[in-house]
C-alpha cells in the first residue's frame, strides 16, 4: 500500500495545518465502537449471503470506501463536505460489528482485515502510518483545532461571516472523525466547542443577515444560483417562481444568492474596476466562460441578477444579454442540460443546480434581435438606477498649471467630445504620493529624451449630453509633446479616455 501523504492543504478556509503539541491528546487505547448500534448491524449482517466470495465482496467495499476517506482527506484540495458524506456512507461502526460477528472465515486478505476492524483504535490501515506516528484521527484534529483559533480570532475581530464559516466548516471535520469513532473523546470535545461558538455566535450572524440578506428566500438559498421565467426582485421574489427547465420561446433569468457583498466575498477592493468576475457555463457538461463586469450598485450588494434571455424593455444589464447569446446560438437544436458557476476574482461565490433547456425549433435570428434590443435598451433603463463613482464626491484639488484649469480642460473636453452640450462639474487629483507630487510626469526615451509630458492626477467630469441624457467620464488623459529645445507642444486631451457613462441627470445634481 502506498505511503500516505502526510501535509494538508485545507481548500475551504485556505488554513495551512500545522501541528500543534501538546494542544490535543490522543487517545492510545482502543477507541470504543458504539454498541447501541449492534442491532442495526446485526440486521445488515443478515442481508449478507452465506457465499464467502459475497461476503469478501462486502469486505473489500468497504475497506475500498475507508481508503479512498483517507486519500482524500489527506489530498492537495479536500472537499471536506464530501468527504464527511463518503464517511456516514460507510458507516465504519456498524460495519466493524458486522465483520467481526462474521469473522475471517471466508475473507481473502486478512491482514486488511485486521486493519479495517482496529482502525478505530489505531487510525491507520498502514504499519508506515504508525511507524512515522500519523493518526487519521490526529491529522484531523490538528486542523480542527488551527479552525477554531481562526474562528475566535474572526469573532472578535466582529468579522462575524467569517467566523461562522470557519466553525461549520470545523465542525464538518468533528462530525467527520465522530462518523468513524462516535466515543472519541477529544472529538466530541472539539465538536462541543465548535457548536458553543456557533450559538455564540448566532445572534450576531443573525442580525448581519438580516442586515444584508433580502430575505427567506435569500438566507435559504445562499450559495446558489436559481433560475426564473420572470424578472426577479431581490426581496420581492416567491420560490414558486423558480423553475429548472426551459425552452428557446422562454425568458431566461437568474439570480445568484451570495453569502456577503460581491466587493467583500470577491475580494473586489484588491482588483481593478474592469473586468473581475466570470461566468463559468457547463452546457452538457462542456465548459465555457464569459468575463463581467461587477457594476457599481451591484458590487454592494449580496446578491446578483443574471439576465440570460431577458424582456428588452426590463434589462439592465449592458452585456449579458449578448454575451449570453454567443453561448446559446451554438447550441444544436434539440434538448441541454446548462450547470452555472459564478466567480469573483478568481473564486468561485456560487452555483446553480443542472437545467434542462429544450432548444429544439430554437429561432437563432429571433434570439439575436431580442439580445440587441437588451443590450441597447438596457442603457438608458440602467442609467435611472446608475450612481455616480465616489471619486465624484471627494474632495477637488485643482492643478496650479493654467494649462489644466478647469476652463482649458473644459474647452479641451467640449471640442473632442461631439456630444457634450454643457459641462457640470470636473473632479480633479493630484497623485501625491507619485512623481513627488508633481503636476506632471516627464517620460523619455532609451536615449533619456523626452518624448512627453503626461498628466500626473485623476480627472473626472460630468456633463449633460445633447441627447438630454447626463454622462460621466472618470479617466481624461492629458498631456503635452516634447517638440526640442525643452519646449512641449500646448496640452492635449487623449482620445483613448474610458466611454462617457450614461445616467440620469437627477442623480448628478
Amino acid at each position: 500500500m502506498k505511503k500516505q501523504i502526510l501535509f494538508l492543504v485545507l481548500f475551504c478556509v485556505g488554513i495551512s495545518a500545522h501541528a500543534q503539541i501538546g494542544k490535543i491528546k490522543i487517545n492510545k487505547g482502543d477507541i470504543k465502537l458504539n454498541k447501541s448500534k449492534e442491532k442495526v448491524a446485526e440486521k445488515t449482517s443478515t442481508t449478507l449471503k452465506s457465499n464467502s466470495q459475497d461476503y469478501n465482496t462486502f469486505f473489500v467495499e468497504k475497506y475500498n470506501q475507508l481508503d479512498e476517506i483517507i486519500k482524500s482527506f489527506r489530498g492537495n484540495t479536500p472537499d471536506i463536505q464530501e468527504i464527511k458524506d463518503k464517511t456516514f456512507k460507510l458507516d465504519y461502526p456498524n460495519t466493524v460489528i458486522t465483520l467481526k460477528a462474521k469473522g475471517k472465515k471466508g475473507i481473502d486478505n486478512v491482514r486488511l482485515y485486521e486493519q479495517f476492524v482496529d482502525f478505530g483504535g489505531k487510525f491507520a490501515l498502514s504499519p508506515g502510518d504508525l511507524n512515522r506516528g500519523v493518526r487519521f484521527d490526529k491529522n484531523i484534529l490538528e486542523i480542527a483545532d488551527d479552525i477554531l483559533s481562526q474562528a475566535s480570532k474572526k469573532r472578535n475581530e466582529k468579522l462575524i461571516p467569517e467566523a461562522v464559516k470557519l466553525l461549520k466548516s470545523g465542525k464538518l471535520h468533528t462530525e467527520m472523525l465522530l462518523a468513524i469513532a462516535p466515543e472519541h473523546t477529544e472529538a466530541k470535545e472539539m465538536d462541543n466547542a465548535f457548536q458553543k461558538l456557533l450559538d455564540e455566535t448566532a445572534k450576531d450572524y443573525e442580525a448581519y443577515t438580516n442586515k444584508l440578506f433580502t430575505g427567506n428566500i435569500h438566507k435559504q438559498n445562499v450559495g446558489k444560483i436559481l433560475f426564473s421565467k420572470q424578472p426577479i426582485m431581490a426581496g420581492k421574489e416567491t420560490a414558486n417562481q423558480f423553475v429548472t427547465s426551459f425552452d428557446a420561446k422562454d425568458k431566461i433569468y437568474a439570480i445568484a444568492y451570495l453569502e456577503g457583498t460581491i466587493e467583500d466575498i470577491g475580494n473586489l477592493k484588491n482588483y481593478s474596476y474592469k473586468q473581475n468576475g466570470s461566468y463559468s457555463i457547463h452546457f452538457d457538461g462542456k465548459q465555457s466562460n464569459i468575463n463581467i463586469t461587477f457594476l457599481p450598485e451591484s458590487r454592494e450588494q449580496a446578491y446578483l441578477l443574471i439576465e440570460i434571455i431577458p424582456d428588452p424593455n426590463q434589462a439592465f444589464s449592458p452585456t449579458d444579454a449578448i454575451d449570453w447569446h454567443r453561448q446559446l446560438s451554438n447550441l444544436s437544436p434539440k434538448k441541454h442540460t446548462l450547470k452555472l458557476w459564478l466567480w469573483a476574482s478568481g473564486k468561485q461565490i456560487a452555483e446553480s443546480s443542472e437545467i434542462a433547456l429544450d432548444w429544439s425549433g430554437a429561432d437563432i435570428n429571433a434570439l439575436k434581435t431580442n439580445a440587441e434590443q437588451a443590450s441597447l435598451k438596457a442603457e438608458n433603463n440602467y442609467a435611472k438606477v446608475r450612481s455616480l463613482p465616489k471619486k465624484f464626491s471627494q474632495p477637488v484639488e485643482k492643478f496650479k498649471d493654467p494649462q489644466l484649469s478647469n476652463a482649458n480642460i473644459i474647452k479641451l473636453f467640449m471640442a473632442q467630445e461631439k456630444n457634450c452640450a454643457q459641462v457640470l462639474k470636473v473632479q480633479t487629483d493630484i497623485w501625491e504620493n507619485y512623481n513627488g507630487g508633481a503636476e506632471w510626469e516627464i517620460r523619455k526615451n532609451d536615449l533619456d529624451i523626452p518624448t512627453i509630458k503626461a498628466v500626473n492626477g485623476s480627472i473626472g467630469l460630468i456633463f449633460k449630453g445633447k441627447d438630454g441624457y447626463c454622462y460621466f467620464v472618470d479617466r481624461l488623459y492629458f498631456f503635452q509633446t516634447y517638440i526640442g529645445g525643452g519646449k512641449y507642444a500646448p496640452v492635449a486631451l487623449g482620445n483613448d479616455y474610458s466611454k462617457p457613462q450614461k445616467i440620469a441627470c437627477e442623480k448628478v445634481k
